[in-house]
Parts: C-alpha cells; structure tokens; sequence
C-alpha cells in the first residue's frame, strides 16, 4: 500500500470524497487501473510517492482540491 504521512480521513477531507472512495482510488492505483479514475487523484498519489511529508501533502491538496 501506498505509505502515507497521513490518515486515510484527513486525505479525504483534503480532498472531499469519502474514506471508501479514497480507499477503492488507492486499491485501483495500487492494481495499476489508474485509467478507472480521476486524474487528479493519480497525480495526487504519485506526488505522495515523492513527497511523503504531511505539511506538505496538506498544502498540495489546499492548493489542488480546496477551491
């Protein structure tokens, strides 16, 4: 599983879906089904891969999903 500086339940509030959605995002990126989601999630967790720092994931999400 994707390792993560954050909980499963602020990621979703960051990033305004449900746990079980966040949870069905990262089991299809994990499988590599990247394409049966949005985008922007792809891109989310591949940037978590490299920046695996809360502050951050946080600000990458203000800036990205909190309009």
């Amino acid at each position: 599983m994707l390792e993560m500086d954050i909980s499963i339940y602020k990621l979703a509030k960051l990033t305004n879906i449900s746990r079980p959605t966040l949870y069905k995002y990262l089991d299809l990126y994990e499988k590599n089904e990247v394409y049966k989601m949005p985008f922007q999630f792809v891109v989310l967790f591949d940037f978590i891969k490299k920046n695996n720092k809360f502050e951050t994931i946080v600000e990458y999400c203000l800036i990205n999903f909190i309009s």
